[in-house]
């Protein structure tokens, strides 16, 4: 059975992990405010999109992300464990590439040795740097985006983008 990966869960964990330093508890000190973001693409949902959240102003969170699910809704949490973010304003960026699938199982890499590893994962590297985004760059980025989504300590922290006006 082939593994498939998916560009944007790759994407979404590496910023968890390279900006929360895969912390043990949630460092803040202010209150989490449940957020949700939709993300539709001519109306109908985009599953399996990566929304990062990215505050402007005030104390920066160390992580606020999520995938969106089959009705294109993404939860939203800080550090990819906790429902929420802190109060504020928040750039939103949503990305999404096409899937690269692996060529061998998992069990048949361990069965190579070190020479044929070497070779599938430089072969395997150049499929996943040939990726195609599935959304514009300008939202893909959080140095770009046009999109924001403000939260407050109402239950009502919800924002839905059609990607398809970008």
């Amino acid at each position: 059975m082939k593994k498939y990966h998916q560009f944007t869960y790759l994407l979404l964990t590496v910023v968890c992990f390279t900006i929360a330093g895969c912390t043990g508890g949630y460092p803040g000190d202010e209150r989490l405010y449940p957020v949700s973001v939709t993300v539709t693409e001519n109306g109908s949902p985009l599953t399996d999109a990566v929304v990062v959240l990215l505050r402007e102003g005030g104390k920066k969170i160390i992580n606020a992300g999520g995938i969106t699910d089959k009705n294109g809704v993404a939860i939203i949490k800080t550090d990819a464990q906790w429902d929420g973010v802190p109060e504020g304003t928040y750039k939103v960026a949503i990305a999404k590439s096409s899937s690269v699938e692996e060529e061998i199982s998992s069990e048949e890499y361990q069965k190579l040795d070190m020479a044929e590893r070497e070779r599938y994962n430089q072969k395997m590297e150049k499929k996943h740097a040939s990726v195609k985004l599935l959304v514009p760059e300008v939202i893909a980025r959080t140095e770009s985006t046009p999109l924001t989504i403000e939260v407050t300590p109402s239950q009502n922290n919800t924002a839905t983008f059609d990607i398809a006006k970008y």
